[in-house]
């Protein structure tokens, strides 16, 4: 041919796809080309170990179609590679677990499948569960757990899962599992999954997010009844927080909707009445904040009760609601904790600020 000859290297069990086209005019995957040709014209294959040819013609109405195999002949005094024996051949695929975010201590499930891709079935082996520091899983990482699995069939799968407890110190760890190999398995270099993430009490660069408490006044004659409060989370801002948090005051029908307490974690809202001779004169509300929502309901209720003696967190009577937030979903993957203002984060406000509507004696 004009252009010479073209090669081909194909992996163990590969093959290649090259139309009359790409032959003449090169392309990649292979080296070199034909060139132009003028009428009909032979193609002859030679290969370093035995290869099957085949021809193939394309019509628009079946597809591709066989006219022609051969095998083609290695190298002079070359002893063709017979095909591989059937064997199983074990992998493991889709690690996932239940929670990916988790506190120190929480616990949590890691589910693989172990599957047979070989044309055999496979004897029985064991799975081992491992705890990797980066994405790599391997037999040299830290072994969490083992399970047997049962014979497998050419194709079967089976789900594996055990139950695991986050490390102790924060950081992001990785889970996978590795199947012992069997006898007169194909490969063994597929037997160990890929590890899927677990970041264990926050990210060490984690996003600073804000939620906010206010509260608002409902025109009640009684601290509980006679005030509301709105609430914010996830904002990107301190600022964002409170307008966002004054926004939902004002949509639940409150008035004079004043700044209370804007967390990083959780934030809670507390309350006490402060009473002259069993007169109310004040409500006093104070906000708290904590790494969890026992933590910021137990600030805000010290901050209370610091200046009011009998005080309470913030319970909405009509629904139950409890003035106590998180942001991320109640799950703390942010650090700290502190409230964000000044230190006694509290507002007191006189009991001729509210309606003359008297408590009811049943309560």
């Amino acid at each position: 041919a004009p252009g010479g000859t073209v090669g081909v290297r194909l992996p163990a069990q590969g093959a290649a796809t090259l139309t009359a086209q790409a032959l003449e005019d090169g392309g990649s995957g292979f080296t070199g080309r034909l060139g132009d040709g003028e009428g009909k014209w032979r193609l002859t294959v030679t290969a370093g170990r035995a290869v099957l040819v085949m021809s193939l013609l394309h019509t628009p109405q079946t597809g591709y179609l066989a006219n022609l195999s051969a095998i083609a002949q290695g190298a002079p005094g070359d002893t063709p590679t017979p095909p591989p024996p059937e064997a199983p051949d074990l992998v493991v695929e889709s690690p996932s677990v239940s929670d990916g975010s988790l506190d120190a201590g929480e616990g949590f499930t890691l589910t693989v499948r172990v599957r047979n891709r070989g044309a055999v079935a496979s004897a029985a082996t064991t799975l081992h569960y491992y705890r990797s520091a980066d994405g790599t899983i391997s037999t040299s990482d830290t072994i969490v757990g083992t399970v047997g699995v049962g014979s497998l069939s050419a194709s079967e799968a089976s789900g594996e899962s055990i139950g695991l407890t986050a490390p102790a110190s924060v950081g992001t760890y990785y889970y996978g599992a590795c199947v012992d190999a069997v006898a007169g398995e194909s490969e063994t270099g597929n037997n160990c999954s890929s590890g899927v993430a677990v970041v264990v009490g926050g990210d060490e660069n984690p996003p600073e997010v804000w939620g906010a408490i206010v509260v608002g006044q409902q025109g009640e004659a009684y601290c509980e009844d006679g005030f509301g409060w709105g609430s914010s989370l996830n904002r990107n801002t301190v600022e964002q927080a409170y307008v966002d948090a004054e926004a939902d005051c004002r949509s639940r029908g409150l008035l004079e909707c004043q700044r209370l307490i804007a967390f990083r974690r959780c934030g809670a809202l507390a309350y006490g009445e402060i009473r002259n001779q069993g007169r109310l004169q004040w409500c006093s509300f104070s906000g708290g904040g904590g790494a969890t929502r026992a933590a910021a309901e137990q600030d805000a209720l010290s901050r209370c009760r610091a200046e009011s003696g009998d005080c309470r967190i913030f319970t909405e009577q009509s629904s139950g609601r409890t003035a106590s937030h998180c942001n991320g979903n109640g799950r703390q993957a942010l650090q700290g904790g502190a409230p964000f203002g000044n230190e006694a984060m509290k507002l007191r406000i006189p009991s001729s600020n509210l309606a003359t509507r008297r408590k009811p004696a049943t309560r």
